[in-house]
């Protein structure tokens, strides 16, 4: 009996177990986050049960659940929890999203990323959220207002034209002051490039890329984070990542952005009446026996302002396909952006095409490309200049007339057209028809561009992978002008061909280690080697007094010819170290070796050493419980960056092959040899806090920084027995300092939704040291921009005016130093073109399917030299119009005014004067846009997912004391010590336009 009992009993046993384990399930799935990254450390636990584990180094999980009804809670720092019911299913593939409301977001840093709760530097990340609405020539742009410490100037309203980005000030005088631009992993060329017969506007390269392919921008700012990126990293780098497909998911979307631009702004000219007047009077001030200009009133008014600007147009469309399995996602898009702009002949085409695709060929590797392709046209017409300004190449006029400039000064008492149909000629000055100039003078540039990758990660074991990246980025411009002959246009019966080709490859390998070590211990270690090569070639060919309309090509003696090879390489050791304990305590320490073949043997190396340390307070027993603060951490970091863009082979001793001699072309020795010189070095020290506080309703980044850029690479004079007037060596000092404020607010969010995000920057720049402590003055007129020792860069210096003399009508400048004369000893430090603070505050509302996004943007404190007004207001002979402050010009002895007759030697011209100096603050509404979302119910009626629709304007208002056309601008771009030291000039520039968009997003 005893042996059926026990039989019976463990019968009844073993079918228990086999029941409870019937309903056991066992799971598996993968998790990722944004960029269709693994994510590695992810909890996945069985909600109501202490059960649970963590995702792998690849993302992967696996665990055993009681039965279908069990709910898995998946939750990462940054992201937002996900709670799954397992159902019947044995795999689980997770999608994580990123928690916007939170400090601790996933961001992209060099050669990784990381959590923004591990950040230990200075980090600005801009999302695709942040600048959907923003209507954008090119990706740079998109960091106007929306990242502190990031200064970005719009140069000009030109269609593609050039945006100069400061990341914490200026930290160069001779050498470029650009971030490096990282895309995908792919570190591209920026080169600067331009024509002679634009002047000095120069071709965004940035604008061959298209906005509509970014996910996020991520920008390293301090040494700690971007010191990984060595000898370019000084002026900072900006990691742009596109968008990529995700596994179980397959979407196609399309935006369609349709607009006009106009300017409105115009200077108050004289009418024609008006000018006849004081034509009359300044050609009996040249000669009293003259006829005068005008022996009667004209009936014609022409405002050639009105002429030369028209209603610009645009269209942006986009097309995107997503989504991908397990095993491959892929991400395919195409656009098309088409710019009419605001002044006649002035246009932007970019056609473009991006692919990225990831392929999972086993749990241990993956490989993906990225290749991206654009194609240009920009019709560019003379940026700057006066209207009559002419420059020599080689002896030979290649400059023509600024547009905008002549429209400004020409006669308005002719029309446009004569009755026969041939453009006016004005018989009283040898001017230019500012409409031929526009029409006829067609300069276009067209360029292509590919940007691709091709990147393998291969898992060696669970916490160490290999990568390996090769990587393209190859630029192609060909630019043709042709100016047929012409009576109505000066510089007319010219034509130019300029070619510009760079390619560069970068090659790059890394280790990475990853372990978590008794739960408390995160160690996470990169090593690796890179190779980068870039090489140039460009040519230019240009012919004058040509007589052929028909042909718009190079013919003829040609007046200027050249052609040029050129090119550079960098090989460099990194290793980064990040160390976390108990997720309270953090420690980086990064350092790359950079051998450049910029460099002469003796300082061909560079190292560059950064660290940083941070500390969560918060998470401290004494504030864990706080109900006021949430999250509190501080962070401080200290390191070295370099700057190698100075030019190739300057070190080398060079012949130059141009130099005519008897009458034949000759050579001579261009520069001495010099091995000595090397990097410009900056050390950098941060120290900052994050904070958030009331559940997290408010966060708040500050930082304070200290930058110190020694070794500036400066020409040293050198006694004219050596042959040479100078040589470059490493001279000069100077530093920059500055705070940044980020705060995000949660204002609103029941029904109605309010949040604000706001920035704003201070930076103080300083000269340390000079070649020999003397000045270097560069500008337009009079020396109008210096740096001096001591003292902030590229501060003003002009000759004061006080008034206008009574009795001689003449303007009277100071006598500052009081020796009883005029001269250069009478200049003056009166103002700066740098800004005491700038920034940006959006504030983004939301009910139910609306929403409204309202961004303001600001620039405070800084100079503009107007040079613009300088030429129309110069009173000379010229026959010039002028604005209506003519109107109260000096006549007769005893008037009392401000400005002085007109005429020769009024004293009104032939020095930089303080007269046209002007306040540059301004505060703008960049963006106002108003949106809203399609209900579900109508979204089925044609198989949508989202849909919305929105209407939006850029540049809607201006606040601003400036009387130019926009006080946003900046005439001399580029790098070179002219460039860096002559900011803050307005010289006929192309104004920022209104834009008006009507916008349709739809996704299927």
């Amino acid at each position: 009996m005893k042996g059926k009992i026990t039989s019976i009993f463990l019968t009844l046993s073993l079918l228990c177990f086999t029941l409870v384990n019937a309903q056991e399930i066992k799971i598996s799935g993968k998790v990722i986050g944004e960029n269709a990254e693994s994510l590695p450390g992810v909890s996945v636990k069985l909600k109501g049960s202490a059960g649970g584990t963590q995702t792998k180094a690849d993302g992967v999980y696996s665990l055993t659940v009681p039965s279908p009804q069990s709910i898995l809670v998946f939750s990462y720092l940054g992201y937002s929890t996900q709670e799954i019911v397992v159902g019947g299913r044995n795999i689980i593939n997770i999608d994580l999203k990123e928690d916007k409301t939170k400090l601790d977001e996933v961001i992209v840093v060099g050669y990784g990323t990381q959590r923004r709760r591990d950040v230990t530097g200075a980090v600005s990340s801009i999302k695709i959220n942040d600048i959907k609405d923003l209507q954008i020539t090119s990706i740079d742009q998109a960091l106007q207002g929306k990242a502190a410490g990031v200064q970005v100037v719009n140069n000009t309203g030109a269609p593609g034209s050039f945006v100069q980005i400061r990341i914490r000030g200026t930290n160069s005088l001779s050498g470029s002051n650009e971030p490096l631009y990282i895309v995908d992993g792919v570190p591209i060329n920026n080169t600067l490039t331009g024509s002679y017969q634009a002047g000095n506007d120069q071709i965004n390269g940035m604008a061959g890329l298209n906005p509509a392919d970014i996910e996020s921008i991520d920008i390293l700012k301090d040494a700690s984070t971007a010191s990984i990126y060595g000898a370019r990293a000084a002026n900072g780098v900006v990691l742009i990542t596109t968008k990529r497909g995700r596994p179980g998911s397959s979407d196609v979307s399309f935006s369609l952005n349709s607009g006009v631009q106009q300017q409105n702004r115009r200077y108050d000219m004289l009418n024609s009446q008006q000018y006849a007047i004081m034509a009359n009077e300044l050609r009996a001030s040249l000669n009293p026996n003259s006829p005068p200009a005008f022996s009667q009133l004209p009936t014609v008014n022409t405002n050639w302002q009105d002429e030369v600007f028209q209603t610009g147009l645009f269209n942006n469309a986009n097309l995107a396909f997503t989504g991908g399995t397990e095993k491959l996602t892929y991400a395919v898009t195409g656009g098309l952006f088409d710019q009419k702009g605001t002044m006649i002949n002035s246009a932007f085409k970019r056609y473009s095409l991006r692919s990225n695709v990831d392929i999972n060929l086993s749990p241990k590797l993956k490989i993906g490309t990225n290749l991206f392709f654009s194609r240009s046209a920009n019709n560019r017409l003379r940026n700057d200049g006066g209207p009559n300004f002419q420059d020599s190449f080689n002896g030979n006029n290649v400059f023509g007339p600024n547009v905008l400039s002549s429209a400004l000064v020409y006669n308005p008492a002719i029309s446009v057209f004569n009755v026969d149909g041939t453009y006016a000629i004005d018989s009283i000055a040898s001017n230019s028809n500012p409409v031929a100039l526009a029409k006829e003078a067609n300069l276009v540039s067209r360029n292509s561009r590919i940007i691709g990758n091709f990147f393998g990660n291969y898992q060696i074991a669970n916490n160490f992978k290999f990568r390996t990246n090769f990587g393209i980025d190859v630029r192609t411009e060909n630019e043709d002008f042709f100016f047929p002959p012409n009576p109505a246009a000066l510089g007319s019966g010219r034509a130019s061909s300029r070619s510009f080709n760079e390619n560069l490859y970068v090659f790059e390998n890394t280790f990475n280690y990853n372990k978590l070590f008794d739960e408390t211990h995160q160690v996470d270690v990169l090593a690796g080697f890179t190779v980068q090569e870039s090489n140039r070639r460009s040519g230019l060919a240009t012919a004058a007094g040509l007589t052929n309309a028909q042909v718009q090509t190079v013919y003829g003696p040609l007046t200027a010819g050249s052609s040029g090879i050129t090119g550079n390489g960098i090989i460099s050791y990194i290793s980064r170290a990040q160390y976390n304990f108990k997720e309270k305590y953090f420690a980086t320490f990064s350092a790359r070796v950079d051998a450049s073949s910029r460099f002469g043997s003796a300082n061909k190396y560079a190292f560059f050493p950064a660290g940083s340390v941070g500390w969560i307070v918060s998470d401290e027993n004494f504030l864990k419980d706080s109900k006021a603060i949430n999250f509190f951490k501080i962070r401080a970091s200290y390191g070295l960056t370099g700057n190698q863009e100075i030019g190739d082979f300057s070190f080398l001793g060079r012949i130059g092959l141009n130099s005519p001699y008897l009458g034949a072309s000759g050579a001579q020795a261009s520069n001495i040899e010099d091995n000595n010189y090397g990097w410009e070095t900056t050390a950098q020290s941060n120290i900052g806090f994050d904070a958030a506080i009331l559940n997290s309703r408010a966060t708040l980044s500050v930082d304070y920084y200290l930058k110190k850029t020694r070794d500036l690479i400066l020409d040293i004079p050198l006694p004219r027995t050596t042959g040479f007037g100078s040589r470059p060596g490493n001279v000069g000092d100077l530093q920059n300092s500055g705070v940044e404020f980020l705060l995000n607010t949660v204002n609103l969010k029941n029904k109605f939704k309010w949040n604000t995000s706001f920035n704003i920057s201070f930076n103080r720049n300083k000269i340390l040291k000079l070649v020999n402590g003397q000045d270097i003055f560069q500008g337009s007129f009079g020396y109008s921009n210096i740096a001096r020792e001591g003292e902030q860069l590229s501060f003003f210096l002009y000759q004061v005016e006080d008034k206008v003399n009574p009795a001689t009508g003449k303007m009277v400048r100071k006598d500052i130093n009081s020796d009883g004369q005029i001269n250069d000893n009478d200049r003056s430090i009166v103002g700066s073109p740098l800004p005491v603070h700038f920034g940006g505050i959006t504030n983004t509302f939301a009910y139910k399917n609306f929403d409204l996004n309202v961004f303001f943007q600001w620039s405070f404190g800084n100079k503009i030299y107007n040079q613009t007004r300088e030429f129309i207001e110069g009173y000379g002979d010229g026959f010039y119009n002028s604005t209506t402050s003519a109107l109260r010009r000096w006549k007769k002895p005893g008037d009392i005014t401000d400005v002085p007759y007109i005429g020769r030697d009024n004293g009104a011209t032939g020095y930089a004067s303080d007269r046209f100096l002007e306040d540059g603050s301004y505060l703008r509404l960049k963006n106002l846009s108003f949106g809203y979302n399609l209900k579900p119910a109508t979204l089925k009626r044609f198989g949508a997912k989202t849909a919305r629709l929105a209407v939006s304007a850029q540049n809607l208002l201006t606040f601003t004391n400036y009387s130019g056309y926009d006080p946003e601008v900046n005439a001399f771009t580029g790098n070179g010590q002219f460039n860096n030291i002559a900011q803050g000039f307005d010289n006929g520039s192309f104004p920022q336009a209104k834009t008006l968009v009507l916008s349709l997003n739809l996704n299927f």
